[in-house]
């Protein structure tokens, strides 16, 4: 898919609707565009061109930010504080079952398990996109 302006400019649009948007297939140049209200995944590797994931943020949402993070180029996470609890959103990029060379879907989902056993807490709402 790859990042573009006028893809920055749909979201951006769509957020005046939406408070959280999980997006994939980002590729590299999105790391351009990060900021408060976009979060993205390190740099996808080499043979993984497309391999990145990010969370738009409307400003209502950021606001509301008491972390976040990434774990790789396909786990991007981010902490909304509640009124009665907060909330991790994980946004995770899964690589389809079929796949030849790595990242490999397995893996992939290893790490977003590891990804919520680490970072969670007790009573947390957790959403996985």
């Amino acid at each position: 898919m790859g990042w573009t302006c006028e893809r920055d400019s749909y979201i951006k649009q769509q957020l005046k609707q939406k408070d959280v948007i999980v997006l994939t297939e980002c590729g590299s140049k999105i790391q351009q565009f990060a900021s408060a209200g976009l979060i993205v995944g390190e740099t996808p590797p080499i043979g993984d061109p497309a391999g990145s994931a990010a969370i738009a943020l409307s400003k209502t949402a950021q606001d509301l930010v008491i972390g976040s993070g990434a774990r790789g180029s396909r786990l991007v996470w981010v902490r909304l504080k509640g009124l009665f609890k907060n909330t991790l959103i994980i946004g995770v990029y899964v690589p389809h079952g079929g796949r030849k060379q790595a990242p490999f879907q397995e893996d992939t989902l290893l790490q977003l398990q590891a990804l919520i056993l680490e970072i969670s807490t007790k009573g947390e709402c957790v959403i996985v996109m």
